[in-house]
This record gives C-alpha cells, sequence and structure tokens, in this order.
C-alpha cells in the first residue's frame, strides 16, 4: 500500500543522497491510517517495522539504534502473527537486528 510505496521511495532518496524524512512521516502516517481501518492486519505492522529500519539508516548513533531497535521489535511481532511474512520480511528483520547489535556500546 501507500506506507510501502513510501518506504521504497525513502530508500532511494537515502540511496541518492537525498534527505527522506518527509517521506518517513507520510509513510508512518499512512500505516497509521491503515492500522487504524484494520489493527489485525500483520502485514501493516510488517511494513511499519520495514519504514523503522529504513528510518534507522537514514541517521547515526542513539536515533539509529532507536530506530533500528523499534523495528526489529515490530518485525518480530508481525512475523510471530503471521509466520508467513518471512518471505517478504525476515531479511529486514535480520538487517534490523544487526543494525542493534552494532549500535550497541562495547562491552
Amino acid at each position: 500500500g501507500l506506507a510501502k510505496a513510501a518506504r521504497r521511495r525513502a530508500e532511494w532518496i537515502l540511496v541518492t543522497g537525498g534527505d527522506p524524512a518527509v517521506i518517513f512521516a507520510a509513510g508512518l502516517a499512512s500505516q497509521a491510517a491503515a492500522r487504524a481501518i484494520n489493527p489485525a492486519l500483520p502485514e501493516i505492522e510488517a511494513e511499519a517495522g520495514a519504514l523503522h529500519l529504513a528510518a534507522a539508516r537514514a541517521v547515526s548513533g542513539a536515533p539509529r539504534a532507536e530506530a533500528a531497535s523499534r523495528a526489529a521489535a515490530i518485525l518480530r511481532q508481525a512475523l510471530e502473527h503471521n509466520p508467513l511474512l518471512g518471505l517478504d520480511y525476515a531479511d529486514l528483520k535480520r538487517q534490523a537486528e544487526a543494525l542493534v547489535a552494532a549500535s550497541a556500546p562495547p562491552s
């Protein structure tokens, strides 16, 4: 839907060196509107997680860790509710978890 299109557009803007913040906000707004219509649809949650992952890639430091952590949690929950989403979102969940691990302070 609209959230997926916004995520893909934001990812393209990010790759080409632009600021995708407005597109991320629009994608999250679309996702929230879709959730208001059908809150039980795991695909909506999965796309929210993907948007948060894309947002994490656009920033650094603590905001990156926070967005990646949120993405991983949302994607994990969506995949628990519908394991078939793993075909499209399992790799994104792994990427989010890797960003979280890379953002953790050394122990």
